[in-house]
């Protein structure tokens, strides 16, 4: 009778088992690095679209209260390029500007006064540019050379390989903030 001798190695099942294991846990890195960059390129593009419409926005405070208060003259704004230093998104579909009175109604009675000045809320206006189109202006400004504060709210669209993404930012501008 033969005594049973003792192994000193790994069995094949267990190298293949071990093998198994190491290649589940090899994919699963794997799996977490693609969704990171994934992530990783979505922030961008967002960050990328918030300094653009920084921009934007300060063209317009930069031109003052008479440029921002006719419509053509934010399609014409919409045609000039963002400034160059600011990074250009992978595909801009589109970009909007909206601009509307911010206060409605009227003001209460100052003391002494005979009458409340009103204030006059007529008009609001949105410019959209479609990718290299020209843009398209809906609404009037009516009388907003004369309104007391507008929020503009500027907005882009754009698309990248994971789908499609928008970003708005919004200002409160005053005509005593721009100058007239």
């Amino acid at each position: 009778m033969q005594s049973p001798r003792k192994h000193s190695g790994a069995s094949l099942l267990e190298i293949t088992l071990a093998l198994a294991v190491l290649a589940i846990g090899l994919l699963g890195s794997y799996a977490i690095h693609c969704n990171t960059l994934k992530n990783v390129k979505r922030a961008d593009g967002a960050a990328v679209a918030a300094k653009n419409l920084v921009q934007r926005l300060d063209q317009i405070r930069g031109y003052g209260w008479s440029y921002l208060a006719v419509p053509s003259n934010i399609a014409n704004l919409l045609t000039t390029p963002i400034d160059a230093t600011v990074a250009a998104l992978p595909e801009l579909t589109s970009e909007q500007i909206t601009v509307t009175p911010l206060i409605s109604g009227t003001l209460s009675m100052p003391a002494g006064a005979s009458t409340p000045p009103a204030i006059v809320t007529t008009g609001s206006f949105s410019v959209t540019r479609n990718g290299t189109a020209t843009p398209v202006i809906t609404g009037s400004a009516g009388t907003m050379k004369d309104q007391l504060t507008v929020k503009v709210v500027a907005g882009m669209t754009w698309k990248d390989p994971s789908g499609q993404h928008s970003r708005e930012m919004s200002a409160i501008i005053s005509p005593a903030a721009m100058g007239k």
